[in-house]
């Protein structure tokens, strides 16, 4: 009969018994994760200004086990100071197509930067993350971002003394000599710099060119003379003798592509105009045609048909369906839809068509960036599916500036 067993020789056996677990437990596999990314990365150590824009090479590779598709995963990223997120929801960057696991890809990605206010840090982190929409973060799923570090992104007025200087004269009249950007966007900014700008007078005006003879619309209000554009960020510091910076209201719609032009009065003194273009936002709408039936197109039997059937609910569409009937198998026939837009619309993708059976629909002809719409539809249906027929939706976007109407001229 053995004897008792120390208590040495217990804790021995205990600490044998945990190393074997720990070496089994090292020797299984870890479960794949479905997110995982490892970046490639440029130098840090660059500088930018609050409105700039930079394109970085980028190179992702696919580390999880989820295959990275164009329409949901993104290429982002966040700014960091220290350990202090400043900008949570980066510029995305698209994908140019589906990424499986293992695979890499290099991408163009556009990095903008921050206003950092009167006191910037002296340094940010560049932080860069994949994203699938809707769902996470990888770095909030555990994957380490990609960190471009020692980025300067410097305070406002410090970008605008080094980009327009001091004039040698100090001009006792308005004068603007020189504005950036050429072509505005609402939501955007004006840097314009000249001379005898003084206090800010009555601020500065932008003038829809041509506006007395209907050339444009402001605000759907119809046509507009002028509109005042505010301070930028409300800063009276950016109103300077030599130079304002103002922005564009993000609320300005109503137009299309237009000429327009700046002007500041000072004292009761105008100064010259400046031309400019000025672009519209776009937006996507949704046209197309509903309830589109062919139930009556089908013989009933007796061997009477009907050669022509019309959709219903059509919308910037006629519909004719030549209907010849391959009694008693089934039915086909073609519908073709035909519309226009107007004032810088344009039909675009992508189009989406809604079946109660798959595969007996297809859509051709559909062209994305024209004004005009010739689609066709070719569809057919067995035998079995008489009663039911044939029934779709199509939805199709069209893009163009917000505000204008797209079914008729608007000039």
């Amino acid at each position: 009969m053995p004897g008792p067993v120390s208590r040495d020789a217990r804790r021995s056996g205990l600490a044998a018994g945990l190393c074997a677990v720990a070496l089994l437990l090292a020797a299984r596999p870890l479960a794949a994760q479905p997110y995982g990314a490892t970046y490639v990365l440029p130098a840090g150590g660059f500088a930018m200004c609050p409105a700039d824009r930079r394109t970085l090479p980028v190179t992702v590779t696919n580390t999880g086990t989820a295959t990275w598709t164009p329409d949901v995963y993104h290429l982002s990223y966040h700014w960091n100071a220290g350990a202090t997120e400043v900008v949570r929801d980066g510029a995305r960057t698209f994908l140019p197509h589906p990424v499986p696991p293992g695979a890499a890809v290099t991408l163009n990605a556009t990095v903008a930067a921050f206003d950092p206010g009167a006191s910037p840090a002296p340094a940010y982190t560049l932080k860069f993350d994949m994203v699938r929409e809707g769902v996470t973060w990888f770095s909030t799923a555990g994957v380490a971002t990609g960190d471009v570090p020692n980025v300067t992104v410097r305070e406002t007025s410090v970008c605008l003394l080094a980009l327009v200087g001091t004039p040698a004269v100090h001009l006792t009249f308005p004068h603007i000599d020189h504005c950036t950007p050429p072509v505005l966007r609402p939501g955007g900014a004006l840097l314009c710099s000249g001379g005898g700008f003084g206090a800010r007078g009555s601020g500065a005006v932008l003038k829809m060119a041509g506006a007395d003879t209907g050339s444009g619309l402001f605000a759907a209000g119809g046509p507009a003379a002028s509109v005042p554009l505010p301070l930028y960020d409300g800063r009276a510091d950016l109103w300077r003798d030599t130079l304002f910076l103002v922005s564009v209201p993000a609320d300005l719609t109503g137009f299309m592509r237009s000429r327009v032009t700046v002007h500041v009065e000072v004292g009761g003194a105008p100064s010259n105009e400046l031309p400019l273009t000025l672009e519209p936002v776009l937006e996507v709408r949704w046209v197309g045609v509903t309830n589109v039936a062919n139930v009556a197109c089908g013989g009933d039997g007796g061997g009477s048909h009907r050669n022509v059937c019309t959709p219903l609910g059509a919308v910037h569409a006629n519909g004719a369906h030549p209907n010849p009937l391959e009694f008693p198998t089934g039915d086909h026939g073609q519908d073709r839809f035909r519309g226009h837009v107007y004032n810088g619309w344009a039909f675009t993708e992508p189009l989406t068509m809604l079946l109660d059976h798959p595969g007996q629909a297809t859509a051709s002809g559909f062209h994305g960036g024209s004004p005009d719409l010739d689609l066709a539809v070719d569809w057919h249906y067995d035998w079995d599916f008489t009663a039911a027929g044939v029934h779709y939706d199509l939805a199709i976007p069209i893009q163009g500036p917000r505000g204008v109407p797209f079914d008729r001229p608007a000039f």
